[in-house]
C-alpha cells in the first residue's frame, strides 16, 4: 500500500493494465458490441508526430471502421479534462494523417 503513489509503481500498473487489455481483445470487442465483426488489432505509434502520438489499441474492422482505444489505469475515477480531450483529438489526427485512412 505504501508504494501506490510511487511514480514507478504507477508506470508499471499502467503498462500492466495495457497488457491485460491486449490479452482480452474478445471481451473488449464484446463490450463494444462488435464481437461479430472481423477485425485486426494492434497498438500504433506515430513515426512522424512531434508529440509522439501513441494509441494503446487500434481495432481495424472489416466494416470500414477503426476504433481507437486508450487504456488508462487509475485507482480513482478517471475524468477526461479539456486538455486530455485535446490530447485525444491530436492522437486521432496524427493517426488519420499518418495512416491515410478514410475509415
Amino acid at each position: 500500500m505504501n508504494a501506490l503513489d510511487n511514480p514507478s509503481q504507477k508506470a508499471w500498473a499502467g503498462y500492466a493494465f495495457e497488457q491485460v487489455c491486449l490479452a482480452h481483445i474478445p471481451q473488449i470487442k464484446k463490450a463494444l458490441g462488435i464481437s461479430g465483426v472481423i477485425s485486426h488489432t494492434s497498438s500504433w505509434k506515430s513515426s512522424q508526430s512531434e508529440k509522439g502520438a501513441q494509441v494503446d489499441l487500434a481495432i481495424d474492422r472489416r466494416d470500414q471502421v477503426v476504433n481507437l482505444c486508450e487504456a488508462k489505469y487509475s485507482i480513482n475515477p478517471f475524468t477526461i479534462t479539456k486538455s486530455y480531450a485535446e490530447n485525444l483529438r491530436n492522437k486521432i489526427g496524427a493517426f488519420r494523417n499518418e495512416t491515410k485512412t478514410r475509415k
